[in-house]
């Protein structure tokens, strides 16, 4: 029978991680830790310690983790790609391509997609409507789920846009919807299409919406899905 906590070509080495892990996990009380090493021929291990989150489930090495800001460099690959391809350009102004936007505030016809990819454009930082939240659903996430027109509407800048740089949230989540206008797709599913599907990294996923056969790691937790046991990415018995 597969161990869904060790893989890879080194069963040796991924138990040596598996065993620094659990001492991780121990002393700092974490709900999961995972970790995994590659080399030119492919995954040599892989292992992981700890729970989902749920009771009496134990974490597997498919298992998906909120990477949280690590989703910035994904959005701003996705922005650079536009911008490669000469649809987008980093100067000028997000109302260009998002014209119905505004703030409570006029100073937001200055700001630039370069401002939101460099944290300067001046937005306040972060709305935290539905943080890191562990339940799943069937909303595909579409820049327009968290930040709605009437969320947008009630914010004044912190500061004069490209006047200086201030870790914004935000910024991202409209770059992705800048994305979104530009394509005419959803970010995630452009995201998988042309970035992230190619690269082989095909458990990305956005918002509530998990690429299909993946459970995700939870602090809080919730039952995972009957009948679900990853294989490579895919629910068991699935193609």
């Amino acid at each position: 029978m597969r161990d869904y906590r060790c893989s890879g070509s080194s069963p040796a080495l991924a138990g040596r991680i598996q065993e620094k892990l659990e001492g991780i996990v121990r002393e700092k009380k974490t709900a999961a830790a995972c970790a995994a090493v590659c080399g030119p021929g492919g995954l040599l291990a892989a292992a992981c310690a700890g729970t989902r989150g749920f009771e009496d489930s134990l974490a597997r090495v498919d298992d998906l983790y909120n990477v949280g800001s690590v989703s910035k460099i994904y959005v701003t690959a996705a922005v650079m790609k536009l911008v490669q391809e000469g649809r987008v350009s980093l100067d000028e102004p997000v109302r260009r391509y998002l014209p119905r936007w505004k703030l409570a505030d006029a100073r937001c016809r200055e700001i630039t997609v370069r401002m939101l990819l460099n944290h300067s454009s001046g937005i306040p930082g972060t709305n935290l409507h539905d943080h890191l939240a562990p339940e799943e659903g069937e909303e595909l996430f579409t820049g327009r789920y968290r930040n709605t027109p009437a969320y947008w509407q009630t914010v004044k800048l912190r500061a004069r846009p490209g006047s200086f740089s201030g870790y914004c949230n935000d910024g991202f989540d409209l770059a992705a919807e800048v994305v979104e206008a530009v394509t005419g797709e959803p970010y995630i599913r452009w995201l998988r299409e042309q970035i992230t599907g190619p690269a082989g990294l095909f458990s990305v996923g956005v918002g509530r919406r998990l690429a299909e056969g993946y459970v995700k790691v939870s602090c809080r937790g919730a039952e995972p899905e009957k009948g679900r046991l990853p294989v490579n990415g895919r629910e068991k018995g699935k193609a």
